[in-house]
């Protein structure tokens, strides 16, 4: 990491590259948090096509996402102002790429929990791509899953339901939407739940987890947050711990095998059905794992 200035500087003989980098948030629940947001994971989509841009800020985002990972919020955010003055210098403050640097620079605020500061530039990002590519297009869908979270966590839960629908209708018209509409469901389903619709909670759910079974560029990480969303759905809201039981092993294996960081929610989660199953031992053992894993 010694080498961020010349990671982060604007090359301008090498101002293209193939392939874009778009990031998702995607809510990661916890049955014994009760807050709208518990804790988050990043999905991030590559593909082809998008605008030119300054290839070098491209590798700082890279950077950046590692760090993000890595729960340093203070340096993400840093290094994400940075890529957002690079990309706004060489190709415009109106470009949608210089959208997209909002975007993560938004997702950085919500690391060190500046979720007012992260919704006014999502809101910024989300006009900018709007006027740029029109309201239909599938970096607009993205812009507003991570407007839509946000939004659910200040508690504007009218506001964030019509985001993450407006985003689900948008990212289901693509063909190309896979790890993006699974992600839009599972969110959808939190603010459905919020707005006191559980049976259309359960719907998006157990859509977003089904298509993540079937899309190979799914990620263990994702995989294991649809399959631990629908768990604690089930088990804490449905109140039927026996259908949650397998999801929420499914859950933890994936997160286990993935190294990912919240894998001792998913320890808790398993614990709280394995409760309202009667196994009150193998509860008190895999709470007694999350522990140590924290500790």
């Amino acid at each position: 990491m010694g080498d961020t200035a010349e990671i982060l500087r604007l090359d301008r003989t090498a101002s293209t590259l193939p392939r874009a980098v778009a990031v998702l948030l995607l809510d990661v629940w916890d049955a014994a948090d009760e807050r709208p947001l518990s804790s988050r994971i990043l999905v991030e989509v590559h593909e082809p096509g998008l605008p030119a841009h300054p290839r070098v800020v491209l590798r700082g985002n890279g950077v950046a996402f590692a760090m993000f990972l890595r729960q340093d919020g203070a340096r993400v955010r840093s290094l994400a102002a940075r890529a957002v003055a690079l990309t706004e210098q060489a190709v415009g403050a109106e470009h949608p790429y210089a959208a997209t640097q909002l975007g993560h620079l938004a997702v950085a605020l919500t690391r060190v929990n500046e979720w007012k500061q992260a919704a006014d530039l999502l809101e910024r990002a989300l006009g900018v791509t709007v006027a740029a590519v029109g309201r239909s297009d599938l970096r607009v869908a993205r812009q507003m899953n991570n407007l839509g979270l946000v939004r659910l966590r200040l508690e504007e839960t009218d506001t964030g339901l019509a985001l993450l629908e407006r985003a689900h209708a948008i990212a289901e018209q693509e063909g190309s939407a896979g790890p993006e509409l699974t992600a839009v469901l599972s969110n959808l389903a939190k603010a459905r739940l919020l707005a006191g619709d559980p049976d259309g909670a359960r719907h998006a759910l157990s859509e977003a987890t089904r298509r993540a079974e079937r899309i190979d560029r799914v990620r263990k990480p994702e995989a294991a947050a649809y399959a631990n969303n629908l768990a604690v759905l089930l088990a804490t809201h449905l109140e039927i711990p026996v259908a949650a039981r397998p999801l929420a092993r499914q859950a933890l294996t994936l997160g286990e095998s993935s190294g990912h960081g919240v894998t001792d929610t998913y320890l808790r989660n398993l614990a709280l059905v394995m409760r309202g199953l009667g196994d009150e031992e193998t509860a008190l053992d895999l709470e007694a794992r999350a522990v140590r894993l924290i500790s």
